[in-house]
């Protein structure tokens, strides 16, 4: 396994890439989180996190884009390459309880559904 920071380069930063990937991505949900996925034409992937005032207060909407960025980053190797991921947290009255372990284990299944889908979409998207 390579170098696990996470650099400048694999975030999305503005607003149009957001609303890009809102407008053209495909759309997945787990137990707290939306998950919207483009392809980038890229050979890395990008990540972008949202968390609304409608979550909470500061403190707990900082905590749920930290751990969501660290799930990322220890896992980068299982991401598939080529797309751009924005993470939309849900808003739910559990979300305080929640721990890097369930974010991961949330991440991992949402993965192992878009891996055999990467292909296919990147093959029928003319612009990637």
């Amino acid at each position: 396994m390579g170098s696990l920071n996470f650099p400048r380069h694999l975030r999305l930063v503005r607003r149009p890439q957001f609303q890009a990937c809102y407008a053209g991505g495909r759309r997945y949900q787990t137990k707290h989180f939306i998950i919207f996925v483009r392809p980038n034409g890229r050979d890395y992937w990008r990540l972008g996190i949202t968390a609304s005032r409608k979550i909470g207060p500061a403190v707990l909407r900082n905590r749920i884009k930290r751990l969501v960025r660290e799930a990322f980053r220890l896992n980068q190797h299982l991401v598939p390459p080529g797309l751009d991921y924005v993470v939309v947290s849900k808003k739910r009255t559990d979300l305080p309880g929640l721990n890097l372990d369930m974010v991961q284990k949330q991440l991992m299944q949402l993965f192992q559904q878009i891996a055999p889908r990467t292909e296919k979409d990147l093959e029928q998207d003319p612009r990637a």
